[in-house]
């Protein structure tokens, strides 16, 4: 079914595209800022000091925290991963209550809930000859 009202996109495939693994187009490096800040009619020139401009470089994705080389930041992401696995380990009853149920695989889950089950229908079924007694 189609939308009956709406307009007909082009076929996504139709344009040549790029190979796997080639780099995606290089667009502009810094975003566009319009000229005026202000509309004519407020008298105002815009602002006092000039628009901050977006950049696109690798450092200002990473951010200040990460300087130094990349080795430096492996090993923190490491002993970040280690701290984190051992404040797992000590969640008190709990936790291991987690750790059991995180354990299981998915048949052994079904198997406990088939047991739960037949378990229950074994309690029903006593249940409905005593009170036929």
């Amino acid at each position: 079914m189609g939308c009956l009202c709406g307009k007909t996109d082009p076929d996504s495939f139709s344009s040549p595209g790029r190979v796997l693994g080639a780099a995606p187009p290089q667009g502009p490096r810094t975003a566009s800022m319009p000229k005026t800040l202000a509309s004519p009619r407020s008298g105002t020139a815009g602002l006092a000091s000039p628009p901050p401009t977006i950049t696109t470089t690798a450092t200002a994705a990473v951010g200040a925290g990460a300087q130094g080389p990349p080795n430096e930041a492996r090993q923190r992401a490491a002993e970040a991963a280690s701290r984190r696995a051992q404040e797992s380990k000590f969640k008190g009853r709990l936790g291991a209550q987690l750790d059991t149920q995180r354990r299981k695989s998915d048949k052994a889950i079904l198997n406990e809930a088939s047991n739960e089950a037949a378990r229950a229908r074994q309690l029903d079924a006593t249940a409905e000859t005593l009170r036929h007694n």
